[in-house]
């Protein structure tokens, strides 16, 4: 008899292909009857398998296509088992979002023949979700169960989710809150990837709202802390964020306060000291949403629950958490330090497994805070992958060179990347390095390709890179470039930004512009000796 072990780490009651079937069903799922019908679905199409048999997937390929065709020509006829049994198997079939949205409907219309449970809305977003989630198998597909292909392909968590499916999905759990049902850890992990996007006032909100569910919180010296939680190997544990939603949620925090450094943005709640270029909105209020007094606690603190709930960290986790280090302002060397630490473990097997990415961001934490013998060891074991530069591999080599007085290096690798796409981080190092150049360099590097990517609104850059070039004439006291900046700035950019409604701006002339305090103190350092 096979058997499957640790069942507990699965959300969904666990099938074991084999002669026989070894089943755990969560007593609090056994209460639900729909749950039955499920399970009872999965062990009358897959017991009969042999584990390299390909036979039991075919016939139940083959049931949920007529059955899909049936729910396309004649969607009354369903029985609560056709339905079920094709909401159970979201690896084996990629369903459109029409016919979601039709199962959806069924879900709620025959609520009066079986109880709904989240465990039905979550196969539901799994179904809308699956390629996006960051994992070889998607949910309910036990690990020592053959592996199924992906029904498409997977997006990760760099591709935005597209508005079709981001509609779809806030519909499906509109109709979960209108049912009263109550969501699980699988219903969270979910939420926070469909809003991966989102701000990241809006994800600490939903990490908040699954805090205030299911765990219990305890304010010490240092902040919030988390007990730790029971260990849940013999007892399936329902409360638990799976790996894939940490990923996103420390991945989406960094895309947002890394998007917070190129604009000005009411919704992202960033640091107010340094405020750059914006428009407030007419119709908005102007008051900035708040954010953690520490962004880095409350990082380490979600991370340290991951740990406490038993939850094995992968390597794109550690790679997520690095980032969001390295994107909060002020920068915090200790914690960036502490993240990339996660990722020691694992460098003598980086010219094997790590990602692209995991060299962009190990990179940019050398860039920060680290040594010439760091850097060679990343150059090293990209030559040996023969992984060409990127664009944030060169622009972090370049911040390298250019934090430690190497202009004229820093200006080489630039030369020599100029056919890749440039960005905020591009434009940053360049300025750091032009003391190396001719006074017109800043024309032909920075002034003249930067106001190009602004005036078409590219997401790479925004209001407060061009800020940044005031501050670098000002402190060169290059007062007619700056004269030409503000020129630009007035006649050229602000209008573009309101036509295009990038950059936070609004189409209404009537809306005040704040301007930066670079382009505040140019200002004054130029006409601030006339009258008015």
């Amino acid at each position: 008899m096979i058997r499957l072990q640790r069942a507990a780490r699965f959300p969904s009651p666990p099938v074991t292909l084999g002669r026989s079937v070894s089943v755990h069903v969560p007593s609090v799922l056994a209460q639900t009857p729909a749950a039955k019908v499920l399970q009872q679905l999965r062990d009358n199409a897959l017991a009969r398998a042999s584990p390299a048999s390909e036979a039991a997937r075919t016939s139940l390929k083959s049931t949920i296509s007529s059955t899909l065709n049936t729910l396309d020509s004649d969607p009354a006829s369903l029985s609560v088992q056709q339905l079920l049994v094709v909401v159970a198997h979201p690896n084996l079939v990629k369903i459109d979002h029409a016919r979601l949205a039709k199962l959806l409907h069924l879900l709620v219309t025959l609520k009066t023949r079986f109880v709904p449970s989240a465990q039905h809305f979550n196969l539901l977003l799994t179904h809308l979700l699956q390629d996006y989630i960051d994992a070889v198998q998607t949910p309910y597909q036990p690990l020592k169960n053959p592996q199924v292909t992906r029904a498409g392909p997977l997006r990760g968590l760099d591709t935005p989710i597209d508005p079709e499916t981001a509609s779809l999905g806030l519909k499906i759990f509109e109709t979960l809150d209108t049912l009263h049902i109550q969501s699980d850890g699988w219903t969270y992990s979910l939420r926070i990837l469909l809003h991966m996007n989102a701000s990241p006032q809006i994800l600490s909100t939903i990490w908040n709202e699954y805090c205030d569910m299911y765990l219990p919180r305890a304010l010490d010296a240092q902040g919030i802390s988390f007990h730790s939680m029971s260990d849940a190997s013999a007892v399936y544990d329902q409360t638990r964020l799976q790996p894939w939603a940490y990923n996103a949620l420390f991945h989406s925090f960094s895309v947002g306060w890394f998007k917070g450094q190129r604009m000005y943005d009411p919704s992202i709640g960033i640091n107010l000291s340094k405020v750059g270029t914006h428009q407030h909105k007419p119709t908005e209020s102007t008051q900035t949403p708040s954010m953690p007094s520490s962004p880095a606690s409350l990082i380490w603190s979600i991370y340290s629950h991951m740990k406490k709930s038993g939850v094995k960290p992968t390597l794109h986790t550690h790679e997520s958490l690095l980032r969001a280090m390295l994107s909060i302002r002020p920068l915090d060397f200790k914690a960036i330090r502490k993240a990339r630490a996660k990722l020691v473990p694992g460098q003598k097997y980086m010219a094997k497994i790590w990602r692209v990415s995991t060299f962009e961001a190990a990179m940019e934490a050398v860039a920060e805070c680290g040594t010439d013998e760091e850097v060679e060891k990343l150059l090293d074991a990209l030559d040996r992958r023969g992984i060409q530069l990127t664009r944030p591999l060169a622009d972090s080599l370049m911040k390298f060179h250019a934090l430690n007085g190497n202009h004229a290096k820093a200006l080489e690798i630039h030369a020599s990347t100029s056919h890749l796409p440039a960005t905020h981080s591009t434009f940053t190092s360049l300025l750091e390095s032009l003391s190396a150049a001719s006074p017109d360099a800043v024309d032909s590097l920075v002034t003249k390709p930067l106001s190009l990517l602004l005036v078409v609104g590219s997401d790479q850059v925004g209001p407060t890179t061009f800020d940044l070039l005031f501050t670098y004439l000002l402190a060169h006291r290059d007062f007619p470039r700056l004269a030409g900046a503000l020129k630009t700035l007035e006649e050229t950019l602000i209008p573009a930004w309101r036509a295009k409604k990038v950059y936070g701006f609004s189409h209404s002339a009537s809306g005040d512009v704040i301007l930066g305090l670079p382009v505040v103190e140019s200002i004054f350092a130029q006409h601030g000796h006339k009258k008015d």
